[in-house]
């Protein structure tokens, strides 16, 4: 075990427990609020495009 103890290896173990747990994995509010705003802009967008598509089908249909 090359000369470390057990104890010692536990406590290593520890505190590299510690440091990734510190890390925050989180993901930063800037950027979920500018995937939420591309999301809403393109669901929006092809709303938008097949509502029109519908209006100028009915138009044609009806004339």
């Amino acid at each position: 075990m090359n000369g470390k103890s057990l104890l010692h290896m536990y406590h290593e173990q520890k505190l590299a427990d510690e440091f990734a747990r510190d890390r925050n994995p989180e993901v930063p509010a800037i950027f979920v609020a500018v995937a939420l705003f591309v999301v809403v802009f393109v669901v929006g967008a092809a709303l938008d495009t097949a509502w029109v598509y519908l209006q100028q089908w009915y138009h044609v249909a009806t004339s």
